[in-house]
């Protein structure tokens, strides 16, 4: 199995993954690192000109831009209180492996961290 290049997108991409695990609110020097990252990691070329919609903070500004990124894709959120509350994101990809993105405080977070491990993944495919 070939190694997958690590790519300076894809350092950034790890990067926001690892702010979102820390992260319990909305956070909108985040939000605007999320939208430039993604819109690099596709060459620019991705729907991105809209202002950053904040989706560190809103379920539905997350799963928008979750749709424009990964259409086809299907997703299911889920709320655990089993050891304290969390949220699971689990993002199927027409074919092959799901991801998941898991968040304590808000269910939007769970859905940023499961695209953006998804980029990092399965890149921009």
């Amino acid at each position: 199995m070939a190694m997958t290049e690590i790519t300076p997108q894809m350092e950034d991409l790890v990067d926001l993954v690892k702010r979102l695990a820390k992260a319990c609110a909305p956070d909108p020097d985040l939000d605007a690192a999320i939208w430039g990252t993604v819109s690099a990691a596709f060459g620019g070329q991705a729907d991105m000109s809209a202002e950053a919609a904040p989706v560190t903070g809103s379920l539905d500004a997350a799963l928008a831009l979750l749709s424009r990124i990964r259409p086809g894709w299907t997703w299911k959120l889920q709320r655990s209180l089993k050891g304290g509350e969390f949220f699971k994101f689990t993002l199927d990809p027409p074919d092959g492996v799901p991801v998941r993105g898991f968040n304590e405080s808000l269910p939007a977070l769970s859905v940023v961290d499961a695209l953006l491990r998804s980029l990092i993944e399965h890149g921009s495919d």
